[in-house]
């Protein structure tokens, strides 16, 4: 099983803005509250937004009140009956569901210096980027990639970005599949889950 739902904060505003927020469980709550920046805020809400209604989707209504988080900050359904992950940016939200481990990631494609790949990611994949015909691209492409790996993972960031292996555009390890993809010609998205 798997289902993407992506949405845009757009659909959030000041006067629906409250009605979904007291739809959400507590521990959706307190993640919206917890920015204090509005548009991340706004992010937040329309992720839990997603997030709840596709455990709905999937008849996990009666569990929308055991989301918690461990001890890496990734949240989770308490039985773990279906696995999910939450990433957002720019105007972007995306929730992933599956049946096993699964990690997501979103990105606003920006303009932004390159070099940074020297800093997170191992030689074959900066010489890879550096000799794409789209840099940037190919540069998101494995930035969501890795992140999704290691959300997948569990482990978040403590991997490192450098230890989360690509090889032509894939994760290459053995127990896990990957999907990546560019939409709205501004975003990078990415999904990696458990085979």
């Amino acid at each position: 099983m798997l289902k993407v739902l992506i949405d845009d904060i757009s659909t959030i505003n000041d006067s629906n803005f409250e009605s979904i927020f007291n739809s959400l469980p507590e521990s959706r709550k307190e993640k919206v509250q917890s920015y204090k920046n509005k548009t991340d805020s706004y992010l937040s809400l329309l992720a839990s937004k997603l997030l709840i209604d596709g455990l709905r989707d999937l008849g996990f209504e009666n569990e929308i009140d055991n989301i918690r988080e461990d001890d890496n900050k990734k949240p989770h359904l308490v039985n773990n009956s279906v696995f999910f992950s939450i990433s957002h940016s720019g105007s972007k939200a995306m929730v992933v569901f599956s049946d096993k481990e699964i990690g997501c990631d979103i990105q606003i494609i920006k303009n932004s210096d390159i070099s940074l790949a020297e800093r997170f990611f191992n030689q074959s994949e900066v010489k890879e980027i550096k000799e794409s015909a789209k840099p940037h691209d190919t540069f998101y492409m494995y930035w969501t990639l890795k992140e999704s790996y290691m959300k997948a993972k569990g482990i978040g960031l403590a991997l490192g970005m450098k230890n989360a292996p690509i090889l032509n555009g894939q994760i290459f390890d053995d127990n896990y599949m990957s999907f990546s993809k560019k939409i709205d010609e501004n975003y990078f998205i990415s999904y990696v889950y458990k085979k």
